[in-house]
């Protein structure tokens, strides 16, 4: 195994206890010696990966995004399962989730992240629909409109746990037809 291999693999490790940590507590949650703890590494291994820790947050959530989206393949036939492969992926990081959405705790490149990944659920929704890529604006606009529906409907079942899961896919699933219909 070479350096950068060796380098790669502690990277991706370190990584791996920071999505745990922040898919069960929230950003304001995890202090720095928190994360070094967990890791079992000193702080200045982590500054040289990551920065600090935000760059340490910034990573984890590019990491769950990746996996969230190599999750989903959206096809109209299949849509339960890309809906609950979604689900499954909020339900295992709810604090992320959570944090993500409400914000990415105020922090604009968190925030692009989540509009890339959310730009692409929806270019895959569209494409999956038979529009052409991007579709029109007014097509951008009611696919971006569920996603976000879809989003919200998760942080209710959440937050609250007033609805049960397959209520949030039955959702999810009802408002669909209505984007093929336009």
């Amino acid at each position: 195994m070479t350096r950068a291999d060796r380098s790669a693999s502690r990277r991706a490790e370190l990584l791996a206890v920071g999505v745990r940590l922040f898919s069960t507590r929230a950003y304001d949650a995890v202090s720095t010696d928190d994360l070094r703890r967990e890791c079992g590494v000193s702080a200045g291994l982590l500054y040289h990966y990551f920065g600090d820790k935000r760059g340490f947050y910034l990573a984890a959530l590019e990491a769950c995004a990746a996996e969230l989206l190599g999750a989903i393949e959206f096809d109209p036939a299949e849509a339960a399962t890309a809906i609950d492969r979604f689900l499954d992926h909020a339900q295992a990081r709810p604090e992320l989730f959570r944090g993500v959405l409400r914000g990415g705790g105020g922090d604009a490149e968190a925030y692009a992240i989540v509009r890339r990944t959310r730009t692409e659920l929806a270019r895959r929704v569209l494409a999956a629909l038979g529009r052409p890529l991007g579709g029109s604006a007014a097509e951008r606009l009611a696919v971006t409109a569920w996603v976000g529906g879809v989003e919200a409907a998760t942080l209710h079942w959440l937050d609250t746990g007033e609805v049960a899961r397959a209520d949030v896919t039955a959702l999810a699933l009802s408002t669909l037809p209505t984007l093929a219909a336009e």
